[in-house]
């Protein structure tokens, strides 16, 4: 025992050389290889083909143009709608101002027809019939004459 020196040989498995590589690490680039190599089968069997540069820049030109064509016309909607609301405001108006010119009318219609039907007859007969009348406002001094 005190004599012998000899070297202690731990093995944890199979001897291997001094240039071959660790089982895991082959795994590890056999994954990588295998996974990049699935993605390529996708992009080119599945998927739509890919722009070329002149074509996206293409694409985002049209997509920069019809944006700012969607923004104008959002404004001339808003301006027409502002315009459109103005109009209908007005057209209400002006029909509440006839509604009540009208009312006001058949109202002085209604009083011109009770103040004719007031008026004495024609006392000459005949077929056109001339009724005269005086008529004073209260409260005015110069009487209003009818025929």
């Amino acid at each position: 025992m005190w004599g012998q020196n000899k070297p202690v040989v731990l093995s944890y498995g199979r001897q291997r050389s001094r240039w071959s590589l660790p089982p895991w690490l082959v795994l590890l680039i056999l994954g990588a290889a295998a996974g990049a190599a699935g993605v390529i089968y996708v992009q080119e069997k599945h998927l739509p083909p890919r722009l070329s540069a002149a074509a996206s820049t293409e694409l985002r030109n049209a997509y920069d143009q019809a944006d700012a064509e969607r923004r104008q016309l959002k404004a001339d909607l808003e301006a027409t709608t502002q315009k459109l609301q103005a109009a209908q405001a007005e057209g209400k108006k002006l029909g509440d101002d006839l509604a009540a010119g009208r009312s006001g009318t058949e109202k002085l219609r209604q009083d011109l027809d009770f103040a004719v039907d007031a008026l004495p007859p024609d006392p000459r007969g005949g077929s056109v019939e001339v009724r005269a009348g005086r008529l004073q406002r209260k409260g005015a001094g110069r009487p209003t004459r009818w025929r």
